[in-house]
């Protein structure tokens, strides 16, 4: 590490205050100039050693200090800005498995040009994008294990969690999971076999207390031929339920090893007779969520002239959870609306029901990776004084757990928080929470 009369001598010759702060950033980017770290990291490493330091305190210094050509800012990761200590021209390498910037020197004609077709260049970045060395490797490695891998009993995939803590044993669940994967067993709703647990989620919009949950681990994998084994014991409607579940999830592989084990057994329940019971009934455990439903009108919409645009109630940038910064200044005192990215659509008047006066925060815990959501909304609770969360989502089974990871964030973030939680139809009507 630089010692800190070089470094007050460093920014006294550039004309820069030589503040503690401004040294200890230094001291920390010169530590490792391998590291590029955020604006949040530099925060987090010295938030111990100054208790007062403030996230502006770290973006003022930091633009202080690119100014005065002491470091370099980059844009490599796309959704966050990085600092590099080495000011001198050079290139970066970014890898897209370890998420790892790389000082490159390589010669490249284009840095050398200070102009062209009448325009002055007063920098010159280039940034490369790809996979390091060492992630090559592990690659390689895993692509050797992987005929090992498949041998494997075990697999990682998606399976059903259920909270005890939070279960009543009332049952609902059961008769909406006819793959027979659910049982009450003292009390309590149990998965009893991973066999039978397609992953696919019937059972959860039908508790009452948000205890059942879809999670990513490692379980026996999925036997749909077992499953229609234990099934048929069960007759013809319960066949016939778990049959529309895996059409309306597009599972057509296991729909077709589910209709060869109905054939083996002498199951009268053929393919065409499915798919007209299918369209001429409401299935019991239908799947809203993958479901196709046409909500065209009937009857033309009279014509109500011309309507005054109403304006944008959004009051931020970025919305996408993924790219909101934990420590953008809108999110202290705010009241945060967190929602599934389906809501603005199927609600046509969001920004005036809901989003005015709040800091708005967009995912879809179904597509994204929910822990990694989780994650990040208990760090932006951390850094923040938020005053409330509003929770939209819509009625669909996939989209409960946005309401489950924000209840974890809070627990996490050892904050007391009020939360309002509200459901919206399909159709765009408010379902609870109003």
């Amino acid at each position: 590490m630089r010692k800190t009369y070089s470094i007050a001598s460093k920014l006294k010759k550039r004309r820069v205050r030589a503040t503690p702060q401004r040294i200890a950033i230094l001291q920390f980017l010169y530590s490792d100039l391998n590291n590029h770290p955020t604006a949040e990291e530099i925060y987090e490493s010295l938030k111990k050693t100054f208790p007062s330091l403030s996230t502006a305190t770290i973006y003022s210094s930091l633009q202080a200090l690119k100014k005065a050509g002491l470091i370099q800012e980059l844009s490599i990761r796309r959704d966050r800005i990085s600092y590099d200590p080495i000011p001198e021209t050079h290139h970066h390498f970014y890898c897209e498995e370890c998420r790892k910037i790389f000082n490159i020197n390589i010669p490249c004609p284009v840095a050398r040009r200070k102009s062209f077709g009448g325009h002055t260049v007063n920098e010159v970045q280039a940034y490369f994008y790809g996979i390091c060395s060492e992630c090559t490797k592990k690659t390689k490695k895993k692509q050797k294990n992987k005929k090992k891998e498949r041998k494997m009993k075990k697999t990682i995939r998606q399976i059903i969690q259920i909270d005890e803590e939070k279960c009543n044993g009332c049952g609902l669940c059961i008769p909406n999971c006819p793959e027979g994967a659910l049982q009450i067993i003292d009390g309590k709703a149990r998965l009893i076999s991973d066999l039978f647990c397609d992953g696919l989620g019937a059972c959860i919009g039908h508790c009452p207390e948000e205890a059942i949950l879809i999670e990513e681990r490692e379980a026996d994998p999925y036997d749909e031929k077992k499953v229609m084994e234990n099934i048929i014991k069960q007759g013809k409607n319960v066949v016939k339920a778990h049959l529309l579940h895996l059409k309306e999830h597009g599972e057509n592989n296991l729909l077709h090893q589910a209709m060869e084990v109905l054939k083996e057994n002498n199951v009268d329940i053929s393919p065409e007779e499915f798919i007209r019971k299918e369209q001429q009934t409401e299935p019991s455990c239908s799947c809203p969520g993958a479901k196709v439903m046409d909500f065209t009108e009937t009857e033309k919409t009279p014509d109500k002239g011309p309507m005054q645009k109403k304006p944008s109630r959004l009051r931020q940038w970025p919305v996408q959870i993924k790219l909101v910064p934990p420590i953008a200044p809108f999110l202290n005192n705010a009241d945060l609306l967190i929602t599934a990215d389906c809501v603005p659509f199927a609600y046509n008047n969001f920004h005036d029901d809901f989003l005015q006066g709040k800091v708005l925060l967009v995912g879809c815990p179904k597509l994204d990776d929910a822990q990694y959501y989780e994650e990040k909304i208990t760090h932006i609770l951390e850094q923040n004084n938020v005053k409330s969360i509003t929770i939209l989502h819509m009625e669909v089974p996939c989209c409960f757990g946005l309401v489950q990871l924000v209840k974890n964030a809070i627990k996490a973030s050892g904050k007391d928080i009020p939360i309002r939680d509200i459901t919206i139809g399909i159709k765009g009507e408010i379902k609870n929470g109003a």
